[in-house]
């Protein structure tokens, strides 16, 4: 499955952002993808990252970093069970 390169672009851009605490704890290889994979044509240009109008790839993208890297164990769990649900109510 191939992923919007702008939605790369936001990612990092979301990822520059971060307070060094949460970027730190994205793998060094994870931050080079991202970077290898980015629209450099594509400027984001906002004041505020919440005016950032997010792609649905970027979300997934954000997504999965959060949920490996980010979350604590508690968060983790959280979103696994509620995973667990959806898959059993798709089934």
């Amino acid at each position: 499955m191939s992923l919007n390169p702008k939605a790369y672009t936001q990612v990092s851009y979301i990822i520059n952002n971060m307070s060094s605490e949460l970027k730190n704890r994205i793998p060094k290889e994870i931050i080079s993808m991202i970077e290898k994979r980015k629209d450099s044509s594509y400027n984001i240009d906002v004041e505020n990252i919440e005016d950032l109008n997010l792609l649905e790839d970027t979300e997934k993208i954000l997504s999965v970093i959060y949920t490996d890297y980010i979350a604590t164990v508690e968060e983790k769990e959280i979103i696994k069970n509620k995973e667990k649900i959806v898959k059993n109510r798709l089934n």
